[in-house]
């Protein structure tokens, strides 16, 4: 919600960017980075330090997990989720924003349960 009340063009610009890197990528390991990029990126606009640290030290302890499952699922729905909640960011639509997000949160932990439940 933050991110997108207050996200600037520079922002915005970045934001697209990233996302425009994530669409074109093959590789899994090369996706996950420009995912985990886009979210600190998301982070860093929130300008919460606690909130960035948080999404740090997560993003290197799922890493391993996180890339199995686009390997396994692919990437196409999250591109997806990642392009509405950029759409959200552009609208200054904070509440939108966190929907999606709430929605993109609860598919990757359905899809790390199913992950680590092999």
């Amino acid at each position: 919600r933050i991110a997108a009340e207050t996200a600037t063009t520079e922002d915005i610009v970045e934001l697209k960017k990233l996302l425009l890197h994530m669409s074109t990528e093959t590789d899994a390991e090369a996706f996950f980075n420009w995912d985990n990029s886009f979210h600190a990126c998301l982070c860093r606009i929130t300008g919460n330090e606690l909130f960035i640290k948080a999404a740090q030290m997560s993003s290197g302890i799922l890493h391993v997990c996180l890339k199995a499952i686009v390997e396994i699922h692919g990437s196409r729905q999250s591109i997806a989720e990642h392009s509405e909640i950029l759409a959200c960011i552009e609208r200054h639509d904070g509440k939108g924003a966190a929907r999606v997000m709430v929605s993109h949160y609860d598919t990757i932990m359905s899809r790390l349960t199913d992950y680590l439940a092999r």
